[in-house]
């Protein structure tokens, strides 16, 4: 076991030369990693302008190839268009062929015209009429005028009256005016039954129940249907 005594204590010189010390080392170290991080995101905002960069310069190196490839699809198409309306392809009474002798030069507006219809934007627009059409023709949506004139039913429907309320009403209408007391009505509306009466005696075959009342005739010991009694 070390001995206690020999430690350092707090006015010794090496205890505040050893803090000095960790104190710049933490300082130092601090100040490095700030000018660490302040380089690390240095280059990486330089690597993603550089990145940002050559994707745009690819992206109009290709932009020519694919603007051919566009305008030879194109081309295909009006062609294949033109031959679908040839009924006999193995005619060779023509004098100019399938296509009747016309240039691709004249062929350039419809190859246009096919070229814009494709476009992404246009067939998404396209798209999205055909399904609202779809959906006007089997009732999926509705007239605007129509759910208009529904909706204003809906609002203005006839209120009923509250859950309370109408348990009066029902109660009323069920029992004559000059019957009903007013005492005797509950808040949900219907009639309170009075209160039960029951007594005990002690008999000599033991504890029993026994009406209070003369109402309820029986004979020999009561039975449990019989131990309770209304006095109306």
């Amino acid at each position: 076991m070390a001995d206690i005594q020999n430690f350092p204590k707090l006015q010794d010189k090496r205890l505040s030369l050893i803090g000095k010390q960790t104190h710049r080392l933490r300082k130092t170290t601090s100040i490095n990693n700030d000018k660490l991080k302040d380089r690390c995101s240095t280059y990486g905002k330089a690597i993603d302008r550089d990145k940002r960069s050559y994707d745009y310069k690819m992206w109009q190196k290709t932009m020519p190839h694919k603007q051919y490839y566009i305008h030879t699809k194109g081309t295909q198409r009006c062609l294949k268009r033109i031959r679908d309306q040839v009924p006999d392809l193995d005619d060779e009474s023509g004098m100019y062929g399938v296509y009747g002798g016309t240039s691709l030069r004249d062929l350039q507006p419809q190859i246009d015209t096919i070229i814009k219809n494709q476009h992404p934007r246009v067939r998404r627009l396209r798209k999205t009429e055909k399904l609202l059409s779809d959906g006007k023709t089997d009732g999926r949506i509705m007239n605007i005028k129509e759910s208009r004139g529904m909706l204003e039913a809906i609002i203005n429907r006839p209120s009923f009256p509250p859950r309370r309320e109408r348990g009066m009403t029902l109660y009323f209408k069920t029992r004559r005016p000059s019957t009903v007391d007013t005492n005797d009505i509950t808040s949900a509306g219907a009639l309170r039954l009075p209160p039960l009466a029951v007594s005990r005696e002690n008999t000599k075959s033991g504890m029993m129940f026994r009406p209070k009342s003369k109402s309820v005739a029986f004979k020999g010991l009561p039975k449990r249907s019989t131990t309770f009694a209304l006095d109306l």
